[in-house]
């Protein structure tokens, strides 16, 4: 992979800092960013300070190809055509369909673009990559590369990460219309990761779970969650996020013990709620024995 379009969506966030970041680290790739912004967040995952961005210095700064801005519809803008409830712990509707709208835009501004790459990656505005090999790696673009989010069932496929040829992605995250979206939404009981495995399915596409969520990434929650590991807890109970991605390779470290066990949890609970009923139900049984 020698050139790569990045393409960005969603509220501010960390943007400049993972922007950054992937700078940092980009090897030999030549990197061009895509980038759409909700200009605020009207989610239920609001983060602490966010940074402020001015878009002279971000073109200044990156080799920005398209960048844009919007104000987000709120969720009563869509009551008359969705009107179910999202499940416990999802986005809201609002944001998951501002997600799915922008990145349909920057889809297709590749599509339209006179220029080609080697790959089309999606990052949130809040990732941080750890793995500073990132963009060293043998990629097989011929199938897409996902993230592994353990906190997620099998069969679905996370958004935080993905990498692709251009066919490929835009078989992904390009919408044909308005309607089609809500239909798939709805259909997939209003679940992003639901969505996106849909469309990978129809379009019989293969799936590289490439990255592990708190090992290879991590998506930063400020303040941070009750369950993730206590280096990101502690960090920023005393640091800004910025300071974080700056330092991450001084601060991170990938073999720690904590940090092990828990993504060892979490995917033995992913697992587990993969087997068979019957099976769980065997297993419920022997433990209680035991």
């Amino acid at each position: 992979m020698k050139k790569c379009a990045v393409l960005i969506a969603g509220p501010v966030r960390y943007l400049i800092s993972t922007m950054r970041r992937l700078e940092e680290i980009k090897a030999e790739v030549d990197l061009e960013y895509y980038i759409y912004l909700w200009v605020d967040d009207l989610g239920n995952k609001v983060r602490k300070d966010e940074q402020e961005i001015d878009f002279l210095s971000i073109k200044e700064e990156f080799n920005v190809k398209f960048i844009s801005f919007s104000e987000p519809f709120c969720d009563e803008d869509y009551s008359r055509i969705i009107n179910q409830m999202t499940e416990v712990g999802q986005s809201n509707i609002s944001n998951i369909m501002g997600m799915f709208k922008s990145m349909d835009v920057l889809a297709k501004q590749i599509e339209i673009s006179p220029l080609t790459y080697d790959a089309i990656l999606r990052v949130r505005t809040d990732c941080l990559i750890l793995d500073k090999s990132f963009f060293k790696k043998k990629y097989d673009l011929s199938k897409i590369s996902v993230s592994k989010n353990y906190l997620i069932p099998h069969s679905w496929i996370s958004d935080h990460l993905m990498l692709a040829n251009k066919e490929n992605f835009l078989k992904i995250w390009s919408w044909c219309s308005q309607k089609k979206l809500y239909e798939i939404y709805i259909k997939n009981r209003l679940n992003p990761e639901r969505v996106l495995a849909d469309k990978c399915n129809k379009h019989n596409l293969e799936i590289v779970e490439e990255w592990k969520r708190y090992l290879d990434y991590h998506i930063i929650y400020n303040p941070a969650k009750e369950n993730e590991p206590s280096w990101i807890k502690n960090q920023l109970l005393n640091e800004d996020v910025k300071k974080i991605y700056e330092n991450i390779d001084s601060i991170f470290d990938s073999k720690d013990v904590e940090l092990l066990d828990i993504v060892s949890k979490q995917k033995a609970n992913q697992d587990y709620y993969a087997k068979n009923i019957f099976i769980k139900l065997y297993l419920k049984i022997k433990s209680w024995k035991v």
